[in-house]
């Protein structure tokens, strides 16, 4: 290709599973197919590919010849399905090219719909008739904010024929006394008028909404307890610095653990809705959805396996003082890796019971992301010994190292009949007795019955693998191999040191709490986990690619005198958060163009709700918590309502450098063409907006050089004033443009702008509010009538403060003020019999640019068409004698087009100098 701008090489260079998605390169040039579809040698029937045809409304022409149903053919409008019922004398030896037309029922409505109708007529008798007709559609729409394609819509079409029929004596006997013989024929004067009118109401409520943040981008993070397995022995320990473990992570270190779902209290299965969480939720529908929660209990050093029902364990492990203690779990997030480059935090409430034993304990959560070890840590008592009918276990030995444990057979399959027998602990290879060795022994049993087993909170026997009636297996990547099978191979993560208490760096804010009868303070806390900062790299984590979560719950070394504090705490809505929008850069980009960020500074892109209190956080005026859809309040597992907001938040941006996050639509090109403005609200938080430090900007673009840019400033007390932008004053801007370009002028603007690329074409209005930055102005520029993305942001115009930080909160983007216009078509035909000397006939049509019939758009092209025919016999001018036959023949034909707008443009023809009109004419 000749240019750079002009080569599409992004997508060679972009991984395969982001070309298609919303992080893949904008599209420079779009291609208009057209096909023709050729059958097969089976003639004798035909799909029509449609099911729930209306009943007789089906056209089928062949060669010009309409086709009758049960002589020609039969069909069944059920599934679309025509047979002919004699193609061979139908169609007859050579190519058969058959036209289709029907009508389809809509098996499915997106939306309610009424359709009126009215027509009369007025006869005249033998003059003709006058008829009218009338045609109304209205639709409804399925949401409270309808998104741009689903707005409430409705449109009429009118119109009024004529069908007149005269016959003008006086013409007759006018040509018999010019002819040399009187006619054989009356004279006829046929007229014939239509006049129609199309008026759309492209949004009755007003508005459609392009974003209104409500969608959950967030990746939830399965509690459920058999998604989670053991973990392996952490290969480092680089990050910790609790005490005992700067040596790394020893085997023999390792405690019990265990973790549940179910537990009871007062003799009930312990129920937790998202409201006993976080008060702050709010969730509408009929019904009351059930948090997953996960309770968790790290035990002590002494803690062996299952305790009987007088609370006597019959594994208890000698006590290791002043010694660390540790144990990790881990559970698959996918087994080729998922892609967390846009999400921004790890989020999830602690619940730390009124004992305090979490903080008692010193207990840290270490989080690693990434890929690890697959070779889970296990162990199980390593003798027997049997007294009378009492059973106790001693000893320690570690089970399944180096080999991979799983109850998937060696065929690939699992038959919970015969394969459900346990892994790891659950099953030592071989226990001694003081008879001998055994092997395969099990430790515990589990039996499926329809009642759920509930155990109390922290109980050992919680957790067993044999006979719960799942696949049990170390194996994360489904691959039947352990990915760590040589000392040399390393594991690659992301790892944070969690302290899960108020005196956290990652705590954000507690939740609901309770006091017991002796005053102990039970409660949920929020905690925040940045994403983009993890505390230590170990290896080459992909950020794109990430298999494993595992969590290591690590304690300090005891005072040697007391026994271990058994920590008690539960997880719930645990997630990977974000917003939908991607930001620009991973840090501030100079400028307002581009997408390459600067060294120094980053940005996130995330989301700011009704449940961060902490933040300060209200809608707009006007915008109230509730579902998207009108009918959730009939949905049985309730729906969480609370009003969303993007937030942008960056630091280290200087002067003429912007952070900034846009949605590239996935559903393609959208048409803006339909309004006139848009609209948004803008809020700043921190310091730099009240002094004109921090400007706000939006864009509509093609890409992050080709857009649409508005610029205002924004308050930290208040969302007001709403941000509204003017489509006509960016349409006059682009004009600017595109005439300077195609008269062969040199980029320019960004300097008389102060804003802008210096390769760019850009225009600016008198307020320096308005922008227009075009760097391809013949591959892909901006164009409201297909706008590929959107985008937000902030861009730094000063520096009289301290900080470099910046914050926006952005909310409700829509579209408003719809174009309504009316829309007309005529046809004007005459044709004057003159008896059978000869004939004239005219006809006329024109069709403006903004006439549609229901469901299409606006071709934005207004078309004449002028038709004038004539016949005259000569010879009966002249003596019959001569025997001549002299007929002539003038036909005048001549068409025009006049562009309102540049097709698949913006741009109106108006606005371009020397614009060439199409005209054409033939004689």
């Amino acid at each position: 290709l000749p240019t750079a701008a002009e080569r599409s090489d992004s997508l060679y260079r972009t991984p395969g599973y982001l070309v298609l998605g919303t992080q893949g390169p904008s599209s420079k040039f779009q291609f208009r197919l057209r096909y023709e579809a050729a059958g097969g040698e089976e003639r004798s029937s035909l799909n029509l590919n449609a099911l729930q045809i209306r009943e007789g409304s089906e056209s089928l022409i062949y060669n010009g010849q309409l086709l009758e149903r049960d002589v020609d053919y039969s069909i069944s409008y059920e599934l679309g399905q025509v047979t002919f019922l004699n193609p061979d004398v139908l169609f007859g030896s050579g190519t058969a090219q058959l036209v289709a037309r029907f009508e389809e029922r809509g098996i499915f409505a997106v939306a309610p719909t009424s359709i009126f109708g009215l027509t009369t007529r007025y006869s005249l008798g033998d003059r003709g008739s006058i008829n009218l007709m009338g045609l109304y559609q209205q639709e409804q729409t399925a949401f409270t904010r309808p998104p741009l394609g689903f707005e409430p819509t409705a449109n009429l079409i009118g119109g009024i024929t004529a069908d007149l029929r005269f016959q003008p004596l006086a013409i007759t006997r006018f040509l018999n006394r010019l002819t040399t013989r009187e006619t054989n024929a009356p004279s006829v004067l046929d007229l014939n008028a239509e006049f129609a009118f199309s008026r759309p109401v492209a949004n009755r409520i007003g508005e459609a909404f392009l974003e209104t943040f409500e969608a959950d981008a967030s990746r939830i993070i399965s509690l459920n307890e058999a998604s989670w397995e053991f973990g392996s022995v952490p290969q480092r320990a680089d990050g910790i610095t609790l005490s005992g473990f700067q040596a790394g992570f020893d085997s023999t270190d390792a405690v019990q653990m265990t973790w549940q779902n179910l537990v009871i209290q007062n003799n009930q299965v312990v129920e937790v809705r998202p409201q006993d969480i976080d008060p702050n939720i709010l969730i509408i529908g009929r019904g009351e959805r059930q948090e997953t929660v996960m309770y968790l209990t790290f035990h002590g050093d002494t803690a062996g396996g299952a305790v009987l029902f007088n609370n006597r364990s019959r594994w208890t492990l000698p006590p290791r003082p002043n010694r660390p203690r540790w144990r990790s779990m881990v559970t698959s997030l996918s087994p080729t890796g998922i892609d967390l480059s846009t999400s921004e935090f790890l989020e999830f409430w602690v619940f730390n019971e009124g004992a305090g034993s979490l903080v008692n304990s010193g207990v840290q959560l270490v989080v690693d992301l990434g890929n690890v070890d697959e070779d889970a840590l296990a162990f199980a008592p390593d003798s027997l010994l049997v007294n009378g009918s009492d059973t106790t276990y001693v000893g320690r030995q570690f089970i399944g190292v180096g080999q991979l444990d799983t109850e998937r057979s060696s065929i690939g399959i699992f038959n919970a009949d015969t394969d459900d027998i346990g892994i790891l602990g659950d099953r030592p290879p071989s226990i001694a007795t003081p008879a001998g060795p055994i092997g395969d022994f099990p430790l515990c049993q589990r039996l499926l019955t329809t009642a759920v087993e509930v155990f109390p909170w922290g109980d050992l026997n919680s957790r067993c693998t044999n006979g719960n009636g799942l696949l049990n297996t170390e194996d994360l990547n489904n691959d039947d191999l352990l990915n760590f099978n040589s000392p040399a191979v390393v594991e690659n993560v992301f790892r944070w040191v969690i302290e899960p208490s108020d005196l956290g760096q990652y705590f954000v804010r507690d939740g609901v709490s309770s006091t017991d009868s002796q005053g102990r303070v039970s409660k949920w806390s929020l905690f925040r986990v940045p994403l983009r900062n993890p505390e230590t790299e170990i290896g080459t984590p992909n950020i794109r690619l990430i298999p494993h979560l595992r969590i290591t719950a690590i304690a300090p070394p005891d005072n040697g005198i007391d026994p271990d504090v058994v920590a008690r705490f539960a997880l719930a809505r645990t997630r990977f958060t974000g917003a939908a929008w991607i930001r620009r850069s991973e840090a501030p980009v100079a400028g307002i163009s581009g997408n390459v960020g600067l060294p120094d500074g980053e940005v996130v892109a995330s989301t700011v709700t009704t449940e961060d209190v902490d933040l300060g956080y209200v809608p707009p005026p006007g915008v109230i918590e509730g579902a998207d859809r009108k009918d959730a309040g009939q949905d049985a597992q309730g729906t969480q309502a609370n009003e969303k907001s993007l937030r942008i938040l960056a630091d280290s941006v200087d002067v003429g450098e912007r952070a900034e996050a846009y949605l590239r639509f996935p559903s393609g090109t959208q048409s803006m063409l339909k309004y006139r403005e848009l609209r948004l609200w803008m809020r700043g938080r921190g310091e730099g907006w009240e002094n004109g430090d921090l400007e706000a900007f939006v864009k509509l673009g093609s890409d992050e050089n080709n857009f649409y840019y508005y610029q205002t400033n924004s308050r930290t007390t208040t969302w007001e004033p709403e941000v509204v932008v003017d489509f006509e004053e960016w349409r006059r801007l682009r004009s600017d443009v595109e005439v300077r370009w195609l008269r062969g002028e040199a980029p320019s603007g960004a300097a008389a702008c102060g804003l802008g690329d210096s390769t760019a074409f850009v225009a600016c209005d008198a307020t320096g509010s308005y922008l227009v930055h075009v760097r391809d102005p013949g591959i892909n520029p901006p164009n409201l009538a297909a706008v590929q993305e959107v985008s937000a942001g902030v861009l730094r115009v000063g520096l009289t403060g301290t900080t470099k930080s910046v914050e926006l909160w952005v909310d409700d983007i829509r579209l408003t003020e719809p174009v309504n216009e009316v829309g007309t078509a005529l046809a004007l035909d005459a044709r004057l019999g003159a008896a059978d000397v000869g004939d004239v006939r005219v006809g006329f049509i024109r069709r403006g640019g903004q006439f549609r019939q229901i469901g299409q758009e606006p071709t934005f092209r207004t078309t004449n068409q002028l038709v004038i025919g004539s016949r005259l016999e000569l010879d009966r001018f002249l003596p019959q004698a001569l025997g001549l036959a002299v007929p002539v023949t003038v036909n005048y034909t001549r068409a025009s087009t006049s562009l309102e707008l540049l097709s698949g443009t913006d741009l109106r023809g108006a606005d371009l100098d020397g614009l060439r009109s199409p005209d054409s004419w033939n004689a």
